[in-house]
């Protein structure tokens, strides 16, 4: 759900949980209204769209119609209308608490990017929750809770919170929320690099598509298929089932997925070794993505343009399409995406030897990250400037490496622990520190033992060259 449409729902319970008029909220709705049309017209579709929910807010189909407005003017991205939409929540947050009205502020905070404002509403929704026992309400804050950590970067947890839902849809016997509940699982499983544990949930995601005649969902669930055979490695399945999401997407007129499983397909060509053919379902995507408006897919493909010409040794033309990429994102208000393509930007850099390049994006995705509240990104980010620092400034690389380690503890991260101190005792070793890397080598062996990891082997050989 985008931003303005989140407001103006949350607006509409909390009048309705209230039973008030209450006329600061009532206040800021109107400035926010006069905001659209003072940007979009008295007249246009847009300012029609919210218009048309005043006398009749459940109605799904006017619902519907405002994200399309809203999606086809890019008025979310507009710096007076996100003021007027904060502006708004403000008043809101001000309303004696209700569990809909909480779930509701947590929606649009989620849609502004502000997850951890986001946990904190659901998290008090689902207190309230105990007390009401409202079953629906429940599945729905805690599968929201679920897509809140993903996007802070606690998966694991956030995958906890959507199985506890699934459960809840299942015993009310909701095939619709059961189905989104398994698809967001099989994304969750692919974002952890798990794609035999995430395929049975978008399999069962297909099936229930096709149960209910969702034509849309059902090429959604195809494409996410694709990706979890592109993740086996069984390239010639990923291709057939983008290719039937594909199908789907032209009977049904949806250009925007259109545009997303071209570009998926890209990226399988891609893995093949087929860069030229890569390319050309990439340039697709984006001349589809520039007919539908859609500057979200345009950056993916851009993004995905950015790195096709880093594998094909093209420098210079992976910085310009990266930078594309991080521009759209910025301009679009997509903090974590930001965050990727500077990640990128700063790998393509580290790649070929350009390490004071690669410290300024890699500096700039840490930002983000501590911004964003992505702990497990900021340790990440930590680690890459780090290694880009241990060649001129060793003493900066051993304080970065340090608190990735800390952070690793400190989110329970055994995988990211192991790998902090593993770099954090080549940094000491490069400075001739050697009783300090010994201990960490020595600490990441207990980790890597403890997970049954073939790399705890490499590891005990580089501590007995040190000793030796």
């Amino acid at each position: 759900m985008d931003s303005i449409t989140a407001a103006i729902k949350a607006t509409h319970v909390a009048r309705d949980a209230t039973q008030t008029n209450d006329q600061t909220i009532l206040d800021a709705y109107r400035a926010l209204k006069a905001t659209l049309k003072s940007k979009f017209g008295n007249d246009s579709a847009l300012v029609a769209a919210v218009d048309a929910l005043e006398p009749d807010v459940d109605s799904t189909g006017h619902w519907e119609a405002l994200e399309k407005e809203v999606i086809a003017t890019r008025a979310g991205q507009d710096p007076d209308v996100l003021a007027a939409i904060q502006a708004l929540l403000r008043e809101i947050s001000a309303c004696p608490d209700e569990e809909r009205i909480l779930g509701h502020l947590g929606l649009a905070h989620a849609a502004l990017g502000q997850h951890e404002q986001a946990i904190e509403h659901y998290a008090r929704a689902l207190a309230l929750n105990r007390e009401s026992g409202g079953r629906h309400n429940k599945g729905i804050w805690l599968e929201n809770m679920g897509l809140a950590y993903h996007d802070v970067g606690r998966t694991e947890l956030a995958s906890e919170y959507i199985e506890a839902a699934l459960a809840i849809s299942r015993e009310l016997g909701d095939r619709r929320d059961e189905r989104i509940c398994l698809s967001n699982l099989g994304t969750m499983y692919v974002s952890l690099k798990q794609p035999q544990r995430a395929r049975p949930y978008h399999q069962a995601s297909l099936d229930i598509s096709r149960e209910l005649g969702d034509r849309r969902s059902e090429a959604s669930s195809l494409g996410k298929l694709g990706l979890v055979h592109a993740g086996m490695g069984q390239m010639d399945r990923a291709i057939e089932y983008h290719e039937a999401a594909l199908v789907i997407n032209r009977d049904v007129g949806d250009r925007r997925e259109e545009a997303r499983h071209l570009g998926n397909l890209g990226l399988v060509y891609k893995v093949l070794g087929q860069a030229e053919r890569a390319m050309e379902h990439y340039e697709r995507a984006l001349n589809v993505s520039y007919e539908t408006g859609d500057q979200f897919t345009e950056m993916k493909q851009v993004g995905y343009i950015g790195m096709a010409y880093a594998a094909l040794d093209d420098i210079q033309g992976a910085i310009l399409y990266l930078e594309e990429a991080v521009s759209i994102s910025h301009k679009l208000g997509d903090r974590r995406n930001e965050r990727y393509y500077l990640d990128k930007l700063g790998k393509v850099c580290d790649d070929v030897g350009m390490g004071e390049e690669a410290s300024e994006y890699f500096e700039r995705a840490l930002d983000l990250c501590r911004e964003l509240g992505d702990q497990s990104g900021e340790r990440d980010r930590l680690i890459d400037l780090g290694s880009v620092y241990r060649m001129d400034q060793p003493e900066r690389a051993i304080e970065y490496l340090k608190r990735a380690t800390a952070i690793s503890r400190e989110i329970d991260d055994q995988n990211g622990e192991w790998v902090s101190l593993v770099n954090l005792g080549q940094a000491f070793a490069d400075i001739g520190q050697i009783g300090q890397a010994i201990e960490s080598y020595k600490s990441a062996i207990i980790i890597l033992e403890e997970i049954e990891s073939p790399t705890a082997e490499m590891i005990r050989r580089w501590l007995a060259n040190l000793v030796d």
